[in-house]
């Protein structure tokens, strides 16, 4: 399967192909460390995340998302995630209580996603910025 990462240098949330970067993973039924390296010229200042594309698989769940930029870190860790992010409502469903993505129809041919919350994943990678 894979995950696909989009995201914009601007304050457009135009995510397009051509600023992405696709992953491949193997699917697994237990917890996994997916890293995605950025080229050393991107800025990244929003992203979005679409997660797999088989139509077998019917539910993720996101226990962690870390940004590194010049060994600075930030991390978010299970509901805190959907403070920063939210679901794309017309493709994936997320149950609150358990952090459980699900596809909003179960033949749907697109995959779950999350988008930012403009302003609060903004500042948070700004946060990294200043380190540097």
């Amino acid at each position: 399967d894979s995950i696909h990462i989009y995201y914009v240098e601007t304050d457009s949330l135009d995510f397009s192909e051509k600023k992405s970067i696709w992953k491949k993973i193997d699917g697994k039924n237990s917890n996994q460390m997916v890293e995605i390296i950025f080229p050393k010229d991107v800025n990244p200042k929003q992203f979005r995340v679409d997660f797999g594309h088989t139509p077998s698989l019917q539910e993720i769940v996101i226990n962690k998302i870390n940004f590194t930029l010049n060994k600075n870190e930030i991390e978010l860790k299970g509901k805190e995630i959907y403070h920063f992010f939210r679901p794309d409502d017309s493709n994936t469903i997320l149950e609150k209580d358990s952090g459980i993505l699900k596809r909003k129809f179960e033949n749907q041919k697109a995959v779950f996603s999350i988008y930012p919350k403009v302003n609060k994943l903004q500042k948070k990678i700004e946060e990294i910025y200043l380190k540097r």
